[in-house]
């Protein structure tokens, strides 16, 4: 093989590692070439992470998950203008954010944008963007009905006793009133109306005094 044909032939073998790390695949240090009708050509082997030994009994898979970690606290969030442009993000590390402005393109989006986060690939899931959060989420209008704990009073009647709502000056005095065993209205647990009265009026002077009647009060006679 020529050293130009060798240099070419390098050079795609380099392009296609470089494609195979952007989907996600592991490149090996040693580079294979196989004679084959005379001629010579280079292979480019797939491998798996999970099956590459690295000396210590840990695979290549496990250091990979042990760096992302580590790179974890190092994540960036990303603004774009559409989900296209959000599909198109490179250098993505699990825990990378991105928000789109307009994310409509995503069908659970009905208007407005959204933040997406860069999940690591787990078992047969390959890595992919989850939304978090969407602006139109922002606006949320709760019935009644669905609130947890709610009074059990209707809404009319919490906000009829809202409007009835009001302060009293003279509160102390309202804290005294109070009735007896008898019925009768009391301050301070004294009768408001012992049942005496301040003046009784009589027909004769010789009539028995009226039981009614407070002692110092006045008795008024009606003559006819």
């Amino acid at each position: 093989m020529s050293n130009a044909n060798l240099t070419t032939g390098l050079a795609a073998a380099e392009s296609a590692v470089e494609e195979m790390r952007r989907a996600g695949f592991v490149e090996l240090p040693t580079v294979l070439s196989q004679t084959a009708g005379g001629g010579r050509y280079i292979l480019f082997p797939r491998t798996v992470a999970a099956n590459v030994d690295m000396g210590d009994g840990s695979s290549a898979l496990e250091r990979i998950r042990l760096l992302e970690r580590g790179l974890a606290a190092n994540t960036t969030t990303t603004v774009v203008e559409t989900i296209a442009e959000r599909d198109l993000v490179t250098g993505k590390i699990p825990g990378d954010k991105c928000y789109v402005i307009d994310a409509t393109a995503d069908p659970s989006v009905e208007k407005g944008g959204a933040a997406y986060i860069w999940m690591p690939a787990r078992g047969d899931e390959a890595p992919y963007w989850r939304k978090m959060t969407e602006e139109e989420s922002q606006d949320v209008a709760l019935q009644w009905e669905s609130i947890s704990g709610r009074p059990e009073q209707p809404v009319a009647k919490i906000d009829e006793a809202a409007l009835l709502a009001h302060a009293h000056d003279n509160k102390c005095v309202l804290d005294s009133l109070g009735r007896d065993e008898s019925g009768r209205l009391t301050i301070a647990g004294q009768p408001v109306d012992d049942g005496k009265r301040d003046a009784v009026a009589a027909s004769s002077l010789g009539e028995e005094l009226p039981a009614t009647l407070r002692d110092g009060g006045l008795l008024i006679l009606i003559q006819e």
